[in-house]
């Protein structure tokens, strides 16, 4: 693009005053667009940084959800295995009395 190459005599020319005024008007709002990305950039990891420790709590409930919930499956499997126990001995029990008489 030929109109927006720089030269060096394009450097060296001095400004108008009003030129040097769009200059400053348009550093002015670039710096305070870049001020509001930084503090933006900086909400946004303060705010990544809180779910963070929220998902890193929560992981560590649902692992402890994880080994309470392992416990219930054993200890429903001791009681389902115990009843099948007691229910084969009750089968048991009534064939004895049955062939006794």
């Amino acid at each position: 693009m030929a109109g927006l190459e720089d030269d060096d005599a394009s450097h060296n020319m001095p400004h108008s005053p009003c030129t040097k005024g769009i200059i400053q008007h348009f550093v002015r709002l670039v710096k305070t667009h870049m001020e509001g990305l930084d503090n933006d950039v900086q909400v946004t990891n303060e705010k990544m940084g809180q779910l963070e420790a929220t998902q890193i709590d929560t992981n560590t409930k649902l692992a402890n959800v994880e080994v309470i919930v392992a416990h219930i499956d054993k200890s429903l499997a001791t009681l389902l295995r115990r009843f099948d126990e007691m229910h084969a001995n009750t089968n048991r029990g009534h064939e004895e009395s049955v062939e006794d008489n």
